[in-house]
């Protein structure tokens, strides 16, 4: 009745993806979601959910993450435009330009290689990709806890946030495609190399 009622479980969606795509399908716990491992060339991308606390308020989202090698360190943010940062730009503020006028009305992207993000961003394909997305944020950064990081030097991850949960296997499905699109690219670009990182989520 309740599947009637609210559609198939985030569980049921990810097993149906994994067996779709020809991924590995992780049972949940009773303290962790089930989650969905997709492996490309040296990389693992493992989509699942999480949840973020604000306030009395908790809310789940649906999430992609892959650990790489990154030896120059490089880092970036893309995300969707918001009230504030139009004000930013109305006030004279600037954020990196993508070559593309509809990424630049709808994101914001920074960058500590802002000379990188033209190339980055330079293949048609990659960027309808991103055009395709709901309201979301795509960074690099370091899985850390407790204020240290968890992964060995030189590796980061690639993660994709968004702002519900997702189960539109489609969707999904286009997200994995999107973050081995972003990972071949710095590859092509010479940002990183693909090398295994030896690092499991």
């Amino acid at each position: 009745m309740l599947r009637s009622l609210f559609g198939p479980s985030q569980s049921e969606i990810l097993q149906e993806l994994a067996d779709d795509i020809v991924a590995e399908y992780v049972p949940g716990s009773f303290f962790r979601g089930a989650k969905l491992i997709q492996k490309y060339k040296n990389w693992r991308l493992l989509l699942d959910t999480y949840t973020v606390h604000t306030g009395q308020v908790s809310i789940m989202k649906t999430r992609v993450r892959v650990p790489f090698v990154n030896p120059g360190s490089f880092r970036f943010t893309l995300h969707n435009k918001n009230i504030f940062n139009r004000l930013y730009e109305f006030l004279g503020g600037n954020h990196l330009p993508t070559g593309d006028p509809r990424l630049n009305e709808r994101f914001i992207i920074k960058s500590n290689r802002p000379e990188m993000i033209l190339d980055l961003l330079e293949s048609d394909l990659l960027r309808e990709k991103i055009l395709l997305q709901p309201a979301f944020v795509l960074h690099v950064n370091e899985e850390r806890s407790w204020f240290k990081s968890d992964f060995p030097p030189e590796v980061t991850q690639l993660c994709y946030q968004a702002e519900s949960v997702l189960k539109d296997p489609e969707q999904l499905r286009n997200i994995l495609l999107l973050l081995a699109m972003l990972l071949e690219r710095m590859v092509q670009i010479g940002l990183i190399p693909e090398t295994d990182p030896e690092v499991s989520l």
